[in-house]
This record gives structure tokens, C-alpha cells and sequence, in this order.
């Protein structure tokens, strides 16, 4: 056997191994995806939503006011949340679905913007119990912290839509987002955010419509 020859075997096995060790990734990708939705599942639908519920009651003052001085901060973390040992960085569970994607990294990416929309739902509750309340914090600065947390909401419901449709189901929050949890919407940042939130959910059904009569055009830019 020539010496090309022997080149070209070992080449081809290198090719060979590469592709296996891509393959074994692969699937250790997807196992931790599969472990990781549960795990989001779970805890959206217990300890998030009890969160979200005892924000709902919460009108001591006091818890308001502490709550409310660290909105900012804890927007920031929100935005910028991870859970731990997820086999995808932040940018893979911003963006839109893409052509190929597992159903794995669908279903996980769908629990994940679900998990991070309730989480912002007991911040909103937090929000439209401190109104009227004697606030450290200017009007300003709480409208401003309103609108981010708002948009927040927007693209983490957009997303789990929209991956819930690549799935062929139904998103966790369309049936519930913007039922309000028994508040009547009054005066400025609170009908402000309720307004928008109730407006979201009429373009987000057309998205749908969209999406269904053309599923190709699926586009972060119309999320």
C-alpha cells in the first residue's frame, strides 16, 4: 500500500471519528435540552407561579417599596439569566426557530421564554400594586423600568409562541396572557402596562394566522 494511500485511510477514519464524537454531542445536547425543559416546566409551574401569585396579593408597603428599588437590578438579571448547566447560551434561546432545530432545542427554548414571562408577570403584579404608593423611585424612572419590563414581556411571549407553533402546539401563556388576575387597570404606568400587554396578545394572534398561512416567513424581526 502506498504511502497516499495510507494518508488518505487515516483521513478518512479521523473524518469518520469526528463525525461520531459530533454525533455522541449531539445527542448529550439534546439529553440535557430534554432534562433542562422538565426541570423549567416544573418550577415555572410551581414555585414561578406561586411567585407570580404572591406578588398578585402583596400590598404591604414596605415589601413594595424594597421590591421596587431593586426593579432595575432585577431586570437586569432577568434579561441576562441562563439556568445552570444549560447546554445553550443566551443567544440560542433569544432568537427565533430556525430550519433544523430538534425538537429538543424547540421544546426547550419554548419552556424557557415561558419560564422567563412569568417570572415578568410577578414583577408587573409588583409594579401595579406599588402604584399610588409613597415611592423612593421618580415617576420617571418607574415609567422607564415599566416600558423595559413590558418589551420584556413582548419578546419572551413572541418567542414561546412562536416555538410553540414549530412544535405544533399551543404556547403555555396563550390562553391565560392578559386574562388579569382580578386588577381593573387605572391611571398612568399601570393601564399603560396593561393596555400594551392586551394589545400583545391581538398581534400576537395574527402572528399566528401569519405563520400558519406561510410558515416559511417565521422572522425574529416579526416576533
Amino acid at each position: 500500500m502506498s504511502t497516499l494511500s495510507k494518508i488518505l485511510i487515516v483521513i478518512l477514519i479521523v473524518v469518520f471519528l469526528v463525525h461520531c464524537i459530533q454525533a455522541a454531542d449531539s445527542e448529550i445536547a439534546k439529553k440535557k435540552m430534554r432534562k433542562l425543559s422538565s426541570y423549567l416546566l416544573g418550577r415555572r409551574l410551581t414555585r414561578i407561579t406561586e411567585k407570580t401569585t404572591n406578588a398578585q396579593n402583596n400590598h404591604d408597603h414596605v415589601s413594595l417599596c424594597t421590591s421596587m428599588k431593586r426593579l432595575q437590578h432585577s431586570l437586569v438579571v432577568r434579561r441576562s439569566y441562563v439556568p445552570q448547566d444549560s447546554p445553550l447560551a443566551i443567544d440560542e434561546l433569544s432568537r427565533a426557530p430556525a430550519p433544523g432545530d430538534s425538537r429538543e432545542r424547540l421544546n426547550c427554548v419554548m419552556e424557557y421564554n415561558a419560564y422567563q414571562y412569568e417570572f415578568c408577570e410577578s414583577m408587573r403584579f409588583i409594579i401595579l400594586n406599588a402604584q399610588g404608593l409613597p415611592l423612593d423611585q421618580n415617576q420617571y424612572d418607574i415609567k422607564r423600568d415599566s416600558r423595559i419590563l413590558a418589551e420584556m414581556m413582548k419578546d419572551y411571549l413572541s418567542l414561546e409562541v412562536l416555538y410553540a407553533v414549530a412544535l405544533g402546539e399551543v404556547a403555555p401563556h396563550l390562553q391565560t396572557i392578559l386574562k388579569p388576575r382580578g386588577e381593573t387597570g387605572h391611571e398612568n404606568a399601570r393601564t399603560t402596562l396593561v393596555n400594551d400587554l392586551r394589545a400583545e396578545r391581538a398581534r400576537i394572534v395574527g402572528l399566528i394566522n401569519g405563520i400558519r398561512a406561510n410558515p416559511t416567513s417565521v422572522s425574529v424581526d416579526d416576533a
